[in-house]
């Protein structure tokens, strides 16, 4: 038997899967769905087929770094349901900042400063909202407002995700559990944790 290396997006740059392809180590990662991951959903997703009541798999084997890799393109109905859920709360959560802001400045409780000006725009860039909320400053204060067309796009991706794999032997189905089961051992860890108190430590 052979190690799998799964490692959620969340750890996963250019850099580091170039170094294990060089290193020929097995893997599967979910990937953040940037330019390139959105392409291959837009080419594959018409594809997609039902292996049980809540989600969708399909997939393409393509060249990188030097090595065939499987990549699964899936869609969750429950994760549909959630990422839109906590989208739209994220949006309606910034707007009413914005607006208590704008009473503030246009009662003239406050005034638009460079300061708060920043803090404005710091607090979109925070949120990840600014590429959906458009903030139009004046000399006295400023206006605000979605960008629909940018959050229609956005949620043409909800529910969808791309797992890459060099295991091409492996159906979409295992890859894909191969991936839900580190979720597993990543609970039971903190379970253990917890139960002997056990502290974080660094390593300088």
């Amino acid at each position: 038997d052979k190690s799998i290396l799964v490692v959620d997006r969340g750890m996963i740059s250019a850099k580091n899967v170039k170094q294990l392809d060089l290193d020929v180590q097995p893997y599967v990662f979910a990937l953040r769905l940037q330019k390139k991951e959105k392409e291959l959903i837009d080419m594959h997703r018409q594809n997609l087929k039902l292996i049980d009541d809540n989600t969708s798999l399909t997939e393409a084997i393509l060249e990188e770094n030097g090595r065939m890799k499987k990549y699964v393109i899936g869609h969750s109905k429950d994760i549909e349901e959630q990422s839109a859920t906590g989208f739209e709360a994220r949006l309606k959560r910034v707007e009413e900042k914005l607006q208590k802001i704008k009473s503030d400045i246009d009662s003239g409780k406050h005034n638009l400063t460079d300061r708060r000006r920043k803090n404005i725009s710091c607090m979109l860039k925070n949120e990840k909202v600014s590429k959906f909320i458009k903030i139009e400053f004046n000399e006295s204060g400023f206006s605000f407002k979605r960008i629909d067309e940018s959050i229609e796009k956005a949620r043409n991706y909800n529910g969808l995700f791309v797992i890459s794999t060099t295991e091409i032997g492996l159906s979409g189905e295992d890859i894909l559990k191969i991936y839900r089961e580190k979720d597993i051992i990543e609970k039971a860890f903190r379970t253990i944790k917890s139960e002997i108190d056990l502290r974080p430590f660094f390593l300088s």
